[in-house]
């Protein structure tokens, strides 16, 4: 399987915040661009990602919408909602029907709409993908279990919070080259340590800001790339697993085991090693999930992570180096679309930068539900 599924073409919209559109219109635009990239084929499948579009009462059966507003003809249409992992199983559905041999081409996107909803609402929609029975009626929101995590990893490990912050400055100085970042702007750390407190001892640049987007890939299989003279990416492994979503269930809650087993069984399909990945892109939703994201994806050791993050060996120029194209704090993270956006992000590193092997790490809530991918290679048909 490795080498049959490709990536012929990629749209994105900017992630910020679109008062004058829907979400189904976001949707149109970007699967518009990657259909045009990919040759305008006839797709068979339109599998999209999207966390919140039916809780805050924006719109449901995404997929559906879209495929008809595109002008589609008849095909499966589908729509997956399993937070920051929304996108990635998207992925995997339209493998499943590329491998079935039901269709030559499928449209595979995340979008989201976050903008209209109060930031009140949009807090308890999140909660759904955690364990909202105990998080709404303790009065935990997410922001402060990554806080409670955070506390633990400085207590355990004995590290400073500034090296645990220092992720996210790294991602902002890498989403300066990104046109598609919510913010293009690089940060100090003393500004990240001195901004306001979010939940204590987070603070605003510790925390990915939410954002309206949209990002679409069109999946086909390597022979029908050749075939139609069309440029395409590899995809050359995956791997999906979970943990226990209550993380006081867990053996340690400072380990991310789900992350673990979808590496270890994306590089096992890859036929590669960890040695071999030249760029990771992590979902670090918060600095704490992407340090302990890297722990658990075996690049650093536990307790580690954040030390290696502020050494500088995941900057730019290293391998393998760490969300160059701006990570979830700079790029933005529009839940159900983020895992879009890395994929896409890791087409451009290979297909425009010239980068070999890409592993992109996405997930919902923390280490819940997790999809691994391996993207390499590439070729000119």
């Amino acid at each position: 399987m490795s080498s049959e599924i490709v990536l012929v073409g990629y749209g994105l919209v900017r992630v910020g915040e679109y008062w004058n559109k829907d979400v189904v219109s976001i949707g149109v635009e970007a699967a518009a661009r990657a259909l045009e990239m990919a040759g305008n084929p006839s797709v068979g499948g339109v599998y999209i990602g999207s966390a919140l579009s039916s809780t805050l009462g924006i719109q449901g059966n995404v997929a559906v919408h879209v495929a008809d507003e595109l002008g589609l003809g008849d095909c499966v249409t589908e729509t997956v909602s399993s937070g920051g992992a929304s996108s990635g199983l998207a992925i995997l559905n339209g493998i499943h029907q590329l491998m079935s041999g039901e269709a030559d081409y499928v449209l595979v996107g995340g979008v989201e709409k976050i903008s209209d909803s109060l930031p009140s609402d949009v807090m308890e929609a999140v909660l759904i993908d955690l364990d909202r029975r105990v998080m709404k009626y303790s009065g935990l929101t997410e922001a402060g279990l990554a806080a409670i995590l955070t506390r633990l990893y400085i207590d355990k490990y004995g590290v400073d919070k500034e090296k645990v912050t220092a992720l996210s400055v790294l991602d902002h100085e890498n989403g300066v080259y990104n046109p598609y970042a919510m913010f293009r702007r690089a940060v100090s750390l003393e500004m990240a340590m001195s901004a306001p407190i979010v939940a204590d001892p987070l603070t605003i640049f510790d925390v990915a800001p939410y954002g309206d987007g949209a990002a679409f890939v069109v999946l086909t299989t390597k022979d029908k790339a050749v075939e139609a003279g069309i440029d395409y990416v590899e995809l050359f492994g995956y791997g999906v697993s979970r943990n226990r979503v209550p993380v006081n269930y867990r053996d340690d809650l400072l380990s991310f085991d789900a992350t673990s087993r979808a590496a270890s069984v994306a590089l096992d399909m890859a036929g590669l090693d960890l040695s071999d990945i030249d760029s990771l892109q992590i979902f670090d939703s918060f600095s704490i999930t992407g340090v302990l994201a890297l722990e658990g994806l075996g690049v650093s050791p536990h307790g580690s992570g954040a030390d290696d993050v502020s050494s500088g060996k995941f900057n730019k120029g290293n391998k393998p180096a760490v969300n160059l194209m701006g990570g979830l704090k700079a790029r933005g993270n529009p839940i159900g679309a983020t895992g879009l956006y890395q994929v896409s992000e890791a087409m451009m590193l290979i297909r425009d930068v010239g980068v070999k092997y890409v592993l992109v790490h996405m997930m919902s809530g923390f280490d819940d539900n997790v999809v691994v991918f391996v993207l390499g290679g590439g070729g000119h048909a």
